[in-house]
């Protein structure tokens, strides 16, 4: 009976921070698209969604700015998110000031059905999410980024200690926030989880018009309620598969980017293919998000550099007062970029760290040879893990061993790509008999395939691991739903059209489908005590040649939440730049070259 009540209790602090949270989110989108709206006259504001998207990645830029210098403690976070509140407190009261009142839907039993069941799917999310870390990089080096930064602030030359700790992942600034140190402590739990019903609520939020009156699906075209309506079974699929909601990982993170990234700009891009024309507001969002996209993980670069690319793009060819448009767009994205890449440095002297490029030699640079080694070992062990990097480098000897790995994900990989080109053969049957196919969907319907292949043609050749791509797996079919459905609702009306939307909608969640029932127990692994501890692995200290004293797992590699500075690779070269001082950083002392060397 105690632990149900202490369950319930932390349940409803959950609640109440996410609420705290989108609160405070949409204020400080509000800011934002206020602030714009004065520099820009065509700027208008986006919807609520997006609103949020907006201010959680604008509080995190920001959050990422302030760590340069100090560590990410209660302190620090809480007056951000009073910021936040403010602005929605006041822009709630300017509105009761202008005549607006709150006005309820009528009661009625679907409503009251359909509320009942998002808030028991959001508390089987949230209690997931309270289990300890399943993922084995949280026990590597997840938990322990976060607990530098807020222990500190960002540290120079940090991946000398660790080099995991050199991949400049923003995600673990939000999550650091997110614990409001050292009073909370469990924003590995809310991270994700707060992330996975935004996407959620955002994929509901575009199929509003459908859910309040069924009979629009006849009326509204296609490329407005395909994405979310196909998304929706990809998002339950991976609260149910994924380890990572109640780990504080990055790769969820970047799904979920993706889907949303993925479910703004397909709707923009159908808009400007038969309107010749992109919304300035939620342009900008989309910009800004694709931004914080990629300092959340570099897996998310690629597919998030074409989409606002060809978004900026679309508006500068739309519209007027193409320079103040461009600026309005690229630079507050480029500041978030540049701010990252400024971590970077100061982590490991590599902007892009595990790449090379932009490197610059600082006192506390990692060598430049050992980045390249890193890089390599990660390409490596995406192809064929459990070997030695100098053995799969350089040759295909991997890639027969890799394409049978990937048959034994039909879930993430085999099926959606069998569907997917099952789907383009479709579309190539229905729009042979027109050139045009159905108004504004051709030939621009292509572009979005064509990016997620592109995206997939540069995984393969970085870090092929199946999860750094999940999303651009799961989204080709939708790429390719969204003009077969537009040709459909053009040739069929009435029932035909619902039975090909039917069997379309059946047959492209069959693999989840399949997966659900013969993995029912997934649905039971929750919590039901609570938050789970994390784990605590025994650690010994051991002594660099500098007198640096780390502590180190007495097995295996994971550290979890040891106190700092642990690592699973001991340096005997490992010193402080500063004595004594943690926050001055590390470097690695070189070592000399014999006497009688050149």
């Amino acid at each position: 009976m105690t632990s149900i009540l202490t369950h319930g209790a932390q349940l409803l602090l959950t609640f109440v921070y996410y609420g705290v949270l989108a609160i405070s989110f949409y204020g400080w989108g509000r800011a934002v698209a206020g602030g714009l709206r004065r520099i820009h006259p065509s700027f208008e504001s986006p919807g609520l969604p997006w609103l949020i998207w907006l201010g959680w990645a604008v509080w995190l830029g920001l959050l990422q700015t302030v760590h340069l210098f100090l560590p990410l403690t209660a302190a620090v976070v809480i007056p951000f998110l009073l910021v936040g509140l403010i602005v929605s407190a006041s822009c709630l009261a300017g509105a009761i000031r202008g005549g607006w009142r709150l006005s309820w839907p009528s009661p009625d039993r679907k409503t009251a059905y359909f509320i009942l069941l998002l808030v028991l799917a959001g508390a089987w999310i949230s209690s997931r999410a309270m289990l300890h870390p399943m993922n084995y990089d949280a026990g590597l080096y997840f938990l322990n980024s976060i607990r530098w930064n807020n222990s500190y602030p960002i540290v120079p030359g940090l991946g000398n200690l660790h080099a995991r700790l050199a991949f400049n992942q923003s995600f673990f600034t939000y999550v650091a926030a997110l614990n409001l140190h050292p009073f909370f402590g469990h924003g590995r739990s809310v991270a994700n989880s707060f992330l996975m019903l935004l996407t959620i609520g955002t994929a509901l939020h575009q199929l509003r018009p459908i859910l309040a009156r069924p009979a629009r699906i006849m009326e509204l075209a296609p490329a407005q309620w395909v994405p979310p309506l196909f998304v929706l079974p990809v998002l339950g699929f991976l609260c149910l598969f994924s380890k990572d909601l109640p780990s504080p990982s990055p790769d969820l993170a970047v799904e979920l980017l993706l889907i949303t990234l993925f479910l703004l700009f397909s709707r923009l891009w159908a808009n400007y293919l038969k309107e010749k024309q992109m919304p300035i507001g939620e342009a900008f969002v989309l910009v800004f998000l694709t931004a914080t996209t990629m300092t959340l993980k570099l897996s998310g670069l690629f597919a998030s550099s074409l989409i606002a690319g060809l978004t900026v793009l679309a508006v500068l060819t739309s519209g007027r007062q193409r320079w103040r448009t461009g600026l309005v767009l690229i630079l507050p994205a480029g500041l978030i970029l540049l701010i990252w890449m400024v971590r970077g440095v100061m982590t490991s002297g590599a902007p892009l760290f595990p790449s090379t490029i932009g490197y610059i030699e600082t006192s506390w640079s990692i060598p430049r040879e050992a980045i390249r080694e890193e890089a390599q070992i990660i390409t490596s062990w995406a192809r064929e893990p459990w070997t030695d990097h100098k053995e799969v480098i350089g040759n295909w000897n991997w890639f027969g061993k890799w394409l049978d790995r990937m048959g034994h994900f039909p879930v993430q990989v085999l099926y959606p790509t069998a569907y997917f080109l099952v789907l383009l053969l479709g579309n190539r049957l229905l729009f042979r008999d027109r050139q045009t196919g159905p108004p504004g969907m051709r030939p621009g319907w292509s572009v979005l395939p064509s990016i997620l292949l592109a995206s997939l043609v540069f995984w393969f050749f970085t870090a092929p691991d199946h999860r750094f791509a999940r999303a651009l797996f799961f989204l080709l079919p939708v790429s390719a739903i969204i003009p077969l459905a537009a040709r459909l609702h053009e040739r069929y009306h009435g029932r035909k059209f619902l039975a090909a939307l039917g069997i379309l909608f059946l047959t492209a969640n069959a693999h989840f489908l399949a997966w659900t029932v013969t993995h029912p127990e997934r649905f039971f692994l929750i919590s039901y005590e609570g938050w789970h501890p994390i784990i605590e692995v025994p650690m010994q200290a051991r002594t660099t040649d500098s007198g640096l004293e780390v502590n180190l797992p007495v097995t295996g590699q994971q550290s979890y939440d040891a106190p700092l500075p642990s690592t699973p690779y001991f340096n005997r070269h490992l010193q402080l730049r500063r004595d004594g001082d943690l926050s001055s950083g590390f470097t690695v002392v070189r070592e000399p070259l014999p006497k009688n060397a050149d």
